[in-house]
């Protein structure tokens, strides 16, 4: 029986030596094409993560330079409660359900707040479990009160 399949084997490759040469050819494509995919699909996402943290940053130093202190109006002088500053930020995060406040610090009238996103690739990630990319942005807002210029 061995000697049989053997010889049809044989067979077989002196009538077409390139058999199965095409079947090669189709797994080197389609891995080309699968890594090609996975390097636009993630790095769109990866484009779209640094966007949302830029974002997410934006609204929440916007959300600490409107707490302003209550006691500070009162007396004339306009102030943001720095205390708040890691509250107010995590509050918006939780908002969107992503980021992670990373630096939270108010100068004067001046709010500068990081957020980092941390997200898994799709097609990339399933070359490696554990992998994982981190989008960072750092926003300021500044407090401006009252009437500026006037005409």
């Amino acid at each position: 029986m061995i000697t049989r399949v053997r010889a049809r084997i044989r067979y077989l490759r002196a009538q077409d030596p390139e058999r199965g040469s095409g079947a090669v050819f189709l797994i080197f494509f389609t891995l080309i094409v699968l890594i090609v995919a996975g390097l636009v699909i993630d790095g769109g996402n990866s484009l779209e993560m640094r966007q949302q943290a830029a974002n997410e940053a934006g609204q929440a130093a916007r959300k600490v330079a409107e707490d302003v202190s209550a006691a500070g109006l009162r007396s004339g002088t306009i102030t943001i409660n720095a205390g708040n500053c890691w509250s107010d930020a995590d509050q918006v995060l939780a908002a969107y359900g992503q980021g992670t406040v990373t630096a939270c610090t108010v100068a004067g009238r001046d709010v500068t707040v990081s957020v980092s996103i941390t997200y898994h690739p799709i097609l990339l990630g399933l070359l490696d479990v554990n992998l994982t990319f981190t989008a960072r942005a750092t926003a300021v807002a500044h407090l401006a009160a009252g009437i500026t210029s006037g005409s």
